[in-house]
């Protein structure tokens, strides 16, 4: 009796190994594996960039504020013929990449009248911090970034516009959820997903397969403790909570950030009466970019050999690919027509 008893204790406990270490263990591990090689690594400056000396007479101020008890660093960017400014417009950068992968927005805005803004993000470049941290930390740094702005001497009587690509076209519509942000006059997101988990399963799922979808407690326990009550903030949640003018731009070809995803498809849960929205076909990830060029800069990448990742931050080590072999002309190509629709709605 008592060998039958242990045995039948044995298949017990065997059986509560199996299914904690399928529905807790491995999960666990697999969430931890994740956030560090994602955003564990700092993402460097990359291979191919520009600073303010790219475009004549193109002025920087440095800047730096904190984040989260990081140093963020940045500057404000203008020319100084184009004085009293029309406003402040504050452009953060998408994953892997850092402030001067934008100069080209920024001095888009600088030569038509404005001051500019940009920033590294936490984690990156010359900004503080061990890695990015999630991508909840991206609205918690445009939060702060809008704070130091409207505090400062340079942004004295303008208004605030915000404009946001890729990560930061989540970042800059999910910073919304904060009171603080909502003192801006207009919103920008381009190519933004709407909420982190929509587009981490996206990524887990093109790595491992929909089996990634067991990581899913994990994930939101994890950014819970790291986060607290940013750990769920979604982009169209705060453009609602806002009630003032956003422009939504997103492409339905978009490699990077699937449209499915991203805010706009999230058009029947808005009641901000004053969201617009940019829906394109065929203009990829980038937008601000010449359709034709984007095409050329894929053309580039044809027969070329793909570089081992090493210790690079894997976001960061995507940019550099794709960028590896086109010009840097091509890369800072800025579509004027598609600058100008966004201008519009900032100066209508």
């Amino acid at each position: 009796m008592k060998t039958q008893r242990n045995t039948v204790l044995r298949i017990f406990f065997i059986i509560i190994y199996v299914v904690l270490g399928w529905t807790i263990v491995l999960p666990l591990i697999a969430t931890h594996f994740i956030m560090k090689t994602s955003f564990g690594t700092r993402v460097t400056k990359n291979e191919k960039s520009i600073d303010e000396s790219y475009y004549k007479g193109l002025i920087k101020k440095p800047i730096s504020f904190n984040s989260s008890g990081h140093k963020m660093s940045g500057g404000f960017f203008y020319y100084e013929d184009k004085k009293p400014f029309k406003g402040l417009v504050i452009v953060s950068h998408g994953i892997g990449t850092m402030m001067y992968n934008y100069l080209n927005r920024m001095e888009y805005f600088a030569r038509k009248g404005y001051l500019t803004m940009g920033f590294d993000m936490t984690g990156c470049n010359e900004s503080g911090g061990k890695g990015m941290g999630g991508l909840q930390q991206g609205p918690i740094d445009v939060k702060n970034a809008v704070k130091f702005a409207a505090s400062s001497e340079e942004a004295k009587g303008l208004k605030i516009y915000l404009y946001g690509h890729s990560w930061s076209g989540y970042s800059t519509a999910a910073a919304l959820n904060y009171p603080e942000t909502r003192i801006v006059d207009k919103v920008i997101t381009c190519s933004g997903f709407n909420n982190f988990w929509d587009t981490t399963f996206d990524q887990g799922q093109r790595r491992v397969g929909k089996i990634f979808i067991i990581a899913k407690p994990f994930m939101y326990l994890y950014s819970f403790i790291k986060f607290g009550r940013a750990y769920n903030y979604e982009g169209m949640k705060g453009i609602n909570k806002y009630n003032k003018p956003v422009l939504i731009a997103h492409s339905k070809d978009d490699p990077t950030v699937p449209y499915e995803v991203g805010i706009i498809t999230h058009k029947s849960e808005c009641t901000n009466p004053y969201v617009e929205y940019l829906d394109y076909e065929d203009r990829g990830h980038t937008l601000s970019r010449p359709i034709e060029t984007e095409k050329s800069i894929l053309k580039s990448l044809e027969g070329k050999p793909i570089v081992k990742q090493g210790k690079t931050n894997v976001f960061q080590y995507n940019v550099d690919n794709k960028y590896r072999y086109c010009t840097l002309d091509e890369m800072f190509e800025i579509d004027e027509s598609y600058m100008d629709t966004i201008l519009a709605f900032i100066e209508k």
